[in-house]
C-alpha cells in the first residue's frame, strides 16, 4: 500500500515531464516504425478508386537487401545498393517503375474479386547523404465495383514484412503482415478498428435500422405471426423459434461455413409470408409444424441476413460482437413491431373472440394476397 502510494506520489509531481514524453513517443511512432526499415502500405478509397500507396527503401528492394539492415545507414554489403543510393531521383524512378510493373502482379488484393492495380508515379526523394537511407513512395490505384464493402491483401514475399494501415474512415484497420500472409477482411467505410462493445453496439443500431429500412416484408412477416390466435404466448414461442434460427444460421454465414447464395434468387420471406397466413385460415392453434417451419424460415433468413452483415463490413477482430449485435437488432425489431401490434389490438378490441377471430381472418387474407405479390413479382 505504501509502494503505491509513493509511485502516485511520484507521478503526480513529475507529470509535467512524463505527460510530453509520452505524448512524443506516440507522435513519433510511425517515424519509428518507418527508420526501422518496415514498408508502410496506406490505402484508402477515393471516388470509387482504391488507392495504395508504399512508402519503402526502394534501393534496398531492388538490390534484394533487407531493408532493416540499411535502416541506420550503409550499404548492408551491397555494392548494387551502394550504387543504386547515389541515382538521382529521375534515374531510381525508372528502375522502380519497371520493378513494381512486374510485382505488382503478386499483390493480390481481393474485394469481391481482383482489384486491377496500375502504377501511378513514385515520389523519391534527392539523393542528400547517400549513406543514409531515402524512403520513396509508390502510388498504385485500380478500380472498385460498385458493391465493393471489403478487402483482403496478400503481402508478397521477397520484401520484408509490412505495415498495413487504413486512412481516410473512422477506426480504421492497422496491422502487420509478413511476407506471404494475408489480412483479415478489411471493410471499406471503416469500423476495423472498433472495440469489441464498440463494434456490437455499431451493429445493433444497423439490425434496428435494417428492419426499419428493408421495406414492410420483414414488418408482415412479425404481423402475420401475431394473427394466429391474437394471443401473447402463441406470438413468443413463434418469435423464439425464428430468432433461434437465424441466431444460428446468420453467424455461420458470415464465417462462410454456409453460403446463402442458393436461396438469394427465391423470395424466401414473401413466401413464408403467404404460407403463414394461409396457415392462419386453416387453424388457429400453434402446431409442431407451423413451428418447424418457422424453424426452417428463420435458419434461411438468417443466412441472406449474413449477406447483409457482410456488406457492412464486420470488423476482422471481432467479428461474433458484430454479427451477434447484428441479429439482437433485427431480432428486437421484428419482436417490437409484433408485440406493439398485438399490445394495440389487445386494447382496442372488446374481448369477443368473434370479433378477434373475423380481424385475424381479414388480416390474414390480406398478408396472404401480399406475400403472394411479392413472391411473383420478386
Amino acid at each position: 500500500m505504501g509502494l503505491n502510494i509513493r509511485l502516485l506520489t511520484f507521478l503526480r509531481f513529475r507529470a509535467w515531464i512524463i505527460a510530453p514524453l509520452l505524448a512524443c513517443i506516440f507522435l513519433a511512432m510511425p517515424a519509428w516504425a518507418q527508420q526501422s526499415g518496415r514498408t508502410i502500405v496506406d490505402f484508402q478509397v477515393r471516388d470509387g478508386r482504391l488507392l495504395v500507396e508504399i512508402a519503402m527503401n526502394a534501393e534496398a528492394v531492388l538490390a534484394g537487401v533487407d531493408p532493416q539492415e540499411v535502416a541506420k545507414g550503409g550499404d548492408g554489403g551491397s555494392a548494387q545498393y551502394a550504387q543504386l543510393r547515389r541515382l538521382v531521383s529521375s534515374e531510381l524512378e525508372e528502375h522502380v517503375h519497371d520493378f513494381v510493373t512486374n510485382w505488382k502482379k503478386s499483390l493480390q488484393i481481393d474485394v469481391n474479386g481482383p482489384v486491377a492495380l496500375s502504377y501511378e508515379g513514385a515520389s523519391i526523394p534527392v539523393v542528400g547523404n547517400p549513406d543514409v537511407p531515402r524512403i520513396s513512395r509508390v502510388l498504385l490505384a485500380g478500380p472498385l465495383p460498385p458493391d465493393a464493402s471489403s478487402l483482403r491483401l496478400t503481402w508478397p514475399e521477397g520484401i520484408g514484412p509490412v505495415v498495413l494501415r487504413q486512412q481516410g474512415v473512422e477506426a480504421p484497420y492497422t496491422g502487420f503482415l509478413s511476407g506471404g500472409e494475408v489480412s483479415p477482411r478489411i471493410p471499406l467505410a471503416g469500423g476495423a478498428g472498433l472495440g469489441a462493445q464498440q463494434a456490437a453496439e455499431a451493429f445493433f443500431r444497423a439490425g434496428l435500422l435494417h428492419v426499419a429500412g428493408a421495406g414492410a416484408q420483414l414488418l408482415a412477416l412479425a404481423s402475420v405471426l401475431v394473427f394466429l390466435s391474437l394471443k401473447l404466448r402463441p406470438v413468443l414461442v413463434q418469435l423464439a423459434a425464428l430468432g433461434l434460427a437465424v441466431l444460428v444460421t446468420l453467424p455461420l454465414g458470415t464465417f462462410d461455413v454456409l453460403s446463402a447464395r442458393p436461396f438469394l434468387p427465391w423470395p424466401v420471406v414473401p413466401a413464408a409470408i403467404a404460407l403463414l397466413a394461409l396457415g392462419n385460415l386453416v387453424t388457429d392453434r400453434l402446431g409442431l409444424w407451423r413451428v418447424l417451419f418457422l424453424l426452417a424460415t428463420g435458419a434461411v433468413l438468417g443466412l441472406t441476413l449474413s449477406e447483409t452483415s457482410s456488406r457492412l463490413g464486420v470488423p476482422p477482430h471481432h467479428v461474433a460482437p458484430a454479427v451477434l449485435g447484428f441479429a439482437a437488432g433485427i431480432l428486437l425489431a421484428l419482436s417490437g413491431v409484433a408485440i406493439l401490434i398485438l399490445a394495440t389490438l389487445t386494447v382496442l378490441l372488446p374481448d369477443s373472440p368473434r370479433l378477434r377471430g373475423r380481424i385475424s381472418t381479414v388480416a390474414s387474407l390480406l398478408l396472404a394476397g401480399l406475400g403472394l405479390y411479392w413472391a411473383v413479382m420478386s
